[in-house]
This record gives C-alpha cells, sequence and structure tokens, in this order.
C-alpha cells in the first residue's frame, strides 16, 4: 500500500464563527478524497504495468486523488483550529483522542488476524505486530491515524498559537511555508546534479511531522480569509500543477523504468499546492451540503470506509477482481467504495462496537448512519405517502 491515504474522520458540525456554506463544502471535500484514496490503491497495479493510454489515464487520475491526505488534513485544521473547544484539555483526551485510539487498536488486531490468515504469518509475526502497535503501524494504510492523533495531541498549543497571532506573524509563518514548499517543488524541476544545490538542511529540518503540518495550518489559515480570489486564476494554476505531477511523474518513470511517483507524494510540495487550490475552489463554491441521504452518509461513515478499504481492495485481489485495463478502474473502485460502506454501516449499527471501529458514538450513529437509522426514515417516508 502507498502511505498516500487518508480517512475523512467525521469533525464538529461547525466553527466557532464559521459558516455552514464552508462546512457544507467539506462535506463535497471528504467524499472527494474519500473515493480519491480508493482510486489511489485500486490502480496501483496499472501504474505498475505497460506504459500505454490506460497508464497515461490512470497516472492522470492518480495524481489528482493524490490531494487527498493534504485535504484532509487542511479540512481537521480548518475546523479544530477554529473551534474553542480545542483548547479544552478534558474534552481532548476524553473525547477526541479515543475516537482515534480505539479505532487504531481494533482495525491494527483485525488486519493483524487477516494476514495471519491470509499470508500464512508464524503467530509469532503476529505477536510482534501486536505488540509493535504503538510504535509501528499494522499495516501500511494505518500510519495516519498515527500522525492524526500527534496533530490532534498539539492542537491545543497550536489553536493559541494562530488565534494569537498579528498579521506580521501569520505573514511570516505562511512565508516560511511557502518558501519549504517551493523550494522542494522547484528541486523536483532542476536536474538531479544540480539538485544538490538546492537541499538546505534548514528546511528539512523543519518540515515537522514529515511536512503534515503544513497542510494542518494552511487549510485554518485559507478557511478563515474573507477575501475570494478570481476561480479562474484558481483553475489555470490547478490545472497547471496537476500537469506537472502528471508529467513529472511520466518522465521519472520512463527514466526510471518502473513508476516513480516522487511527484505524487501526498507531503510533497506540488500535491499540496494543488490541494490548496481545490481546497479554496470548493469553499468558494461549494455552498449546499449533499442532499442524497447516501452522500451524507458516506461523510459520516469516511473514517471506517478508510479504515476497511485495504482490507476489501486485499480480498477482492485474492479473487483476481482488479482492473486489469483503464476502463476497468471506475467500475472495481466503486465495488470497493459499496462493500467497504456495507461493512462500516454494519459495524456502525451495533451499539458499542460503533465506538471502537468507526469512532462514532452510539447517540449519533443510531440516527444518523446506522441500519436502525435507515429503516426509520424508511418508514416515516412510507407513513407520508
Amino acid at each position: 500500500m502507498s502511505q498516500a491515504q487518508l480517512t475523512g474522520r467525521p469533525l464538529p458540525a461547525a466553527p466557532a464563527g464559521g459558516g455552514g456554506s464552508r462546512v457544507a463544502c467539506f462535506d463535497w471535500l471528504r467524499l472527494f478524497a474519500m473515493s480519491g484514496v480508493i482510486l489511489m490503491h485500486a490502480a496501483s497495479g496499472l501504474l505498475r504495468g505497460a506504459r500505454n493510454a490506460g497508464w497515461h489515464g490512470a497516472n492522470l487520475l492518480v495524481s489528482l486523488a493524490f490531494t487527498a491526505v493534504p485535504l484532509f488534513f487542511m479540512i481537521s485544521g480548518s475546523l479544530l483550529l477554529s473551534s474553542p473547544r480545542t483548547a479544552d484539555l478534558k474534552h481532548l483526551w476524553r473525547r477526541r483522542i479515543p475516537r482515534l485510539v480505539l479505532p487504531l487498536l481494533l482495525w491494527s488486531a483485525v488486519t493483524l488476524l487477516l494476514l495471519w490468515r491470509w499470508e500464512s504469518l508464524a503467530f509469532g509475526e503476529v505477536l510482534k505486530g501486536f505488540l509493535a502497535i504503538p510504535q509501528t503501524p499494522a499495516y501500511t494504510h494505518l500510519w495516519y491515524l498515527y500522525t492524526l492523533i500527534a496533530l490532534y495531541a498539539l492542537s491545543p498549543l497550536l489553536y493559541h498559537m494562530v488565534q494569537g497571532m498579528d498579521r506580521a506573524a501569520e505573514r511570516y509563518l505562511l512565508g516560511g511555508i511557502a518558501a519549504i514548499l517551493g523550494l522542494g517543488m522547484l528541486r523536483m524541476l532542476v536536474p538531479g546534479a544540480a539538485q544538490v544545490w538546492l537541499h538546505l538542511d534548514l528546511f528539512t529540518a523543519l518540515r515537522f511531522l514529515d511536512g503534515n503540518l503544513f497542510p494542518f495550518l494552511l487549510g485554518f489559515f485559507l478557511f478563515r480569509r474573507e477575501k475570494r480570489f478570481d476561480d479562474r486564476k484558481l483553475i489555470v494554476l490547478a490545472l497547471l500543477c496537476l500537469g506537472v505531477i502528471t508529467v513529472g511523474t511520466w518522465l521519472r518513470t520512463r527514466q526510471f523504468g518502473e513508476y516513480a511517483p516522487a511527484f505524487q507524494q501526498q507531503n510533497g510540495g506540488w500535491e499540496i499546492c494543488l490541494a490548496a487550490l481545490l481546497f479554496l475552489l470548493a469553499k468558494q463554491n461549494l455552498r449546499r451540503p449533499p442532499r442524497l441521504g447516501l452522500l451524507r452518509e458516506l461523510v459520516r461513515l469516511s473514517m471506517p470506509i478508510y479504515l476497511v478499504h485495504p482490507l476489501v481492495i486485499k480480498g477482492l485481489w485474492r479473487l483476481g477482481l482488479y482492473p486489469r485495463r483503464f476502463l476497468q478502474l471506475l467500475p472495481v473502485c466503486l465495488l470497493i467504495l459499496a462493500i467497504s460502506w456495507l461493512i462500516s454501516k454494519t459495524l456502525a449499527s451495533v451499539p458499542g462496537l460503533c465506538r471502537v471501529s468507526a469512532g462514532i458514538p452510539w447517540a449519533e450513529a443510531r440516527t444518523s448512519c446506522s441500519w436502525q437509522a435507515s429503516f426509520r426514515r424508511l418508514r416515516e417516508k412510507l407513513r407520508r405517502e
């Protein structure tokens, strides 16, 4: 599995002082990013195959999909750093952190047990994996929860930092982030021999949390910015970024003779820049939440869908149900999403299990995303008709 994965953990309904239209756009961004991460993994085999027309199509879609992780960090930073409850340490450690830690422990155990069965691992290896959970993800996709927990733990300090900034300090911080990301973007474009001159140890050391702190902070500053940017300029810049990522990936792959996703790194400057442009476009234009009930459910269940979808992929791959051609990619992605949704919804329908598997309290699940809630809505609809 690639490390460019995400979880769409449900966030507070609205930040302090935030408008409903802005939060509505985050639901659309979650849906986009959740779909993107499934596409990334479903297309992994195509990108490691022959470079034909299908390869280029998959490369283009995956280059766009790799914005998933920075987008979710931006959403989290936007809402966490805007909410006064973030400064409440009791709320943090009693409510927010457990909603991440409990699913991490459960899905780490489930993953290890499935790998034990599927890959015939020795019991000693499985036991070693259990003991290593505090230090090492049981499966690659779980890395995101470790980073998210770290950001949540830091969020009270970050909240006081950003809320207390004056304009000069804010410009200094954003300028530093732009310089670090920009230098990395430039280094990707210059010939290999010249890259050494653009490698500054100071900038490398400032990439806190492997660079994932940057989109977390950028999300907050972009979220609260009132000035509207020209949509046409944002679209042109987004297309330029996407073009550089797509063409750069192709050239690197042709150079090395195998798939080389350096331009597609989720913590790299090009993908973060593209994600920021998409974030602004969504914030400015998507002002109504999804109306379709299924889409609202997918948003609410995005965290368990993220956690379960790599296991669904592994199971389908074992059955030979993987895309062999580009035209098969979308149907396979829809199948993965559908199975992941069914599993997640079923888990969210069991009192007690919904909290440890999906990070959702039963009081919320039974009225929003459980089978019980769906049946209740269906009965009400039939009664009205």
